[in-house]
């Protein structure tokens, strides 16, 4: 059984061969001594890089040519005197090295264009197809290092299903009859050609080390795709905030996988940008952050970072990722073996949903729904999972469907069983709408059709935040409905624009005024559901649009009548809670880094500001004996009231765990 890590370090070591003296300041003891102050337990360790080098004295292989010594066997020996979980990294995307005279093996866009690197003209990588004898190589590469070495896992990078119309998968369109100029019927080749790559890497692993971890790295988690996840051994969730991932993806990621059991890491880098980004300089309240978050998820957690082509570790960052590590370690006993306590299921887009939304931002298309859905619920204190159309629903309190869930009959069928158990639902946009549709019935509405008015206005029945306002603007396009029944709630009206912004006409610097006249029903309410015309989702994650948050938040307290947790807590406060069967307790983890924009587009957290302490209600079946905050074991009074276990949390900084133990604990100071 996999243990998963806590206190991980990926360490890249991609190198040009044009500079010299590659490892040779390496030092085992200096290396030994920076993995001990970075309180490190588990490596990943290069034994071949993106140019195509290899790190060991290889006879199959070029070896880096300046490299004098075994500069991956020597890490390995190190790690091992440390005891440590190792992984041996090897890119399978990328081998620079042959890329000139191999390039036939090279995936083409459909233009004929390289992929990553357009052409040779720009420096870069350029991705190589394993629907080619390239895969030959790569399993001849696995082959060899774990013949020479033995490690407790691999990491093998810049994988997955590959869009490709290089001369292999043409070639294979051709025999097959496949239009090449059809990207569903070539998805057959690709989908082929990576499930091919992941049963020849099996076979290759299990005959000389089985039983190891095998971990395939694309970069990203497909919601959509359970069969992609299910190949990997454990998940890495690779997720570097400040390069380009963003710190919604984490979140998103995290609640996905949190409920199918597979043991996960969450990966960060040490970086300011993007990998190997030499120099660049993360504040440490900034990794604690970013740490602490993975803890609160329920995730292990891994730092990336690139040794320098001399071969030795920074010590000064190993000192400070171990002040943070350090924390881990002490929290750790109340992380392992968790179980997310969830009450709201939220139906991907990336799952579930493919219609396309005509007249809005094309974003729409590209996750934003699931974006704005989880920022939402985590600022609004909702404990949630983000599911595919294939989980089961039964768990969750609240189904909700994002903006643009298209309806399957097999997924129509499996919500209409769900209210029939007694289970909620809140929808948006053209999620449960179609024509003679019985979910949208169901939801109390007939539909009509896309509203043409872009943007257009809501009219709620009900204050909206501090603002008592006759309409408030909605950019991203909405729906038109019929309520069914004069017995459901109208909790808010459609409203139109004079007119669309266009040439012929427009009126003031941005858009048009609302008329102030009722189009029809905006928002309806059933006794099992919510319905919003307006794709508000998406309005929050690509407009920032407050009302439509607070819209949101107004539906889910009609639908969540009796929340886990009840709190005031600012919305940056972010809340979650895990359950420790085998312990016997629960874990509230409370977690706030105060995020600002630095350059255009990059969010950074430099300083962690006190959060003042706040009540907290906890709704829980088991009886509450013991309430203490971890990792300092310090007894905090608690009460019940009408059910709800009620105790308020000190001031603190960054991140608090707080132990509900239903089983009596002795190991805490009153």
């Amino acid at each position: 059984m996999y243990t998963i890590p806590f206190r991980h370090i990926h360490l890249d070591f991609h190198t040009s061969g044009l500079i010299k003296g590659i490892g040779k300041d390496f030092s085992k003891g200096q290396f030994k001594q920076a993995l001990v102050d970075g309180h490190v337990d588990s490596i990943t360790l290069c034994a071949k890089c993106h140019h195509g080098w290899m790190y060991y004295p290889s006879k199959e292989f070029p070896t880096h040519p300046t490299m004098q010594l075994d500069l991956f066997g020597e890490m390995l020996d190190a790690a091992k005197e440390l005891g440590l979980t190792i992984e041996a990294y090897l890119s399978v995307g990328y081998d620079e090295i042959i890329a000139l005279d191999q390039s036939q093996w090279l995936m083409r866009k459909q233009n004929q264009s390289l992929d990553t690197t357009p052409d040779f003209l720009t420096p870069g990588y350029h991705q190589f197809c394993v629907n080619s004898p390239y895969l030959d190589r790569v399993c001849a590469q696995v082959k060899e290092v774990l013949s020479l070495y033995q490690v407790d896992g691999i990491f093998l990078d810049i994988v997955g299903i590959r869009k490709c119309y290089c001369p292999s998968c043409m070639q294979e369109a051709h025999a097959k009859g496949i239009n090449p100029n059809d990207s569903n019927q070539m998805m057959q080749i690709w989908e082929k050609t990576y499930f091919h790559y992941i049963e020849q890497i099996e076979r290759t692993v299990s005959s000389i080390q089985p039983g190891i971890e095998i971990f395939h790295n694309s970069g990203h988690i497909d919601r959509g795709r359970l069969d992609l996840m299910e190949v990997n051994s454990h998940l890495e969730l690779e997720s570097l905030p400040t390069g380009g991932w963003g710190y919604d993806h984490f979140l998103l990621s995290s609640r996905f996988v949190q409920h199918f059991g597979k043991p996960y890491l969450g990966m960060t880098g040490r970086f300011q940008y993007g990998w190997g980004d030499f120099g660049g300089y993360k504040h440490p309240n900034g990794m604690r952050y970013e740490i602490s978050r993975f803890l609160a998820n329920g995730a292990g957690c891994s730092i990336g970072d690139q040794m320098h082509p001399y071969g030795k570790l920074d010590p000064g960052l190993y000192r400070m990722i171990g002040e943070v590590y350090q924390e881990v370690e002490a929290k750790q006993p109340w992380c392992t073996n968790v179980t997310a306590v969830t009450e709201v299921g939220i139906l991907s887009t990336e799952s579930a949903g493919d219609y396309a939304i005509s007249g809005v931002n094309e974003s729409l298309s590209l996750g934003s729904s699931d974006i704005g859905a989880v920022r939402i619920l985590q600022e609004g204190h909702i404990l949630f999972d983000v599911l595919c159309a294939s989980d089961d629903f039964s768990h969750y309190k609240v189904m909700i469907l994002p903006d643009r869930i298209k309806l399957t009959p097999n997924l129509e069928n499996k919500l209409l069983a769900y209210l029939d158990r007694g289970g909620k639902i809140f929808a948006t946009g053209i999620s449960a709408m179609k024509e003679k549709g019985t979910l949208a019935s169901r939801l109390g509405v007939s539909w009509k059709g896309q509203n043409l008015s872009i943007p257009n206005y809501a009219e709620p029945c009900f204050q909206v935040g501090s603002l008592d306002s006759d309409s408030f603007v909605m950019y991203q396009g909405s729906q038109e409905i019929e309520a069914n029944n004069e017995e459901n709630t109208i909790l808010a009206f459609l409203q139109e624009s004079f007119f669309n912004r266009s040439i012929e006409h427009f009126s003031s610097h941005y858009h048009t005024a609302s008329s102030l006249q009722r189009k029809g029903p905006g928002m309806v309410e059933t006794p099992s559901s919510v319905y919003a015309v307006w794709n508000l989702f998406s309005e929050y994650a690509l407009k920032g649009n407050l009302a439509a948050k607070y819209f949101v938040l107004y539906a889910m307290k009609k639908l969540l009548a009796q929340p886990i947790i009840t709190t005031h807590y600012p919305s940056q406060v972010e809340l979650s809670l895990m359950k420790q069967e085998d312990q016997g307790r629960y874990v509230l983890h409370v977690l706030q880094g105060s995020r600002t924009l630095h350059g255009k587009q990059m969010e950074i957290v430099e300083d962690l500001l006190p959060v003042q302490p706040e009540k907290v209600a906890i709704h829980v079946q088991d009886s509450i004996q013991d309430v203490y905050l971890i990792p300092q074991r310090e007894a905090i009074p608690y009460s019940y009231n009408e059910g709800n276990l009620e105790f308020t949390i000190p001031s603190f900084s960054c991140h608090q765990m707080i132990c509900l133990s239903y089983t009596k604990e002795e190991t805490h100071e009153h």
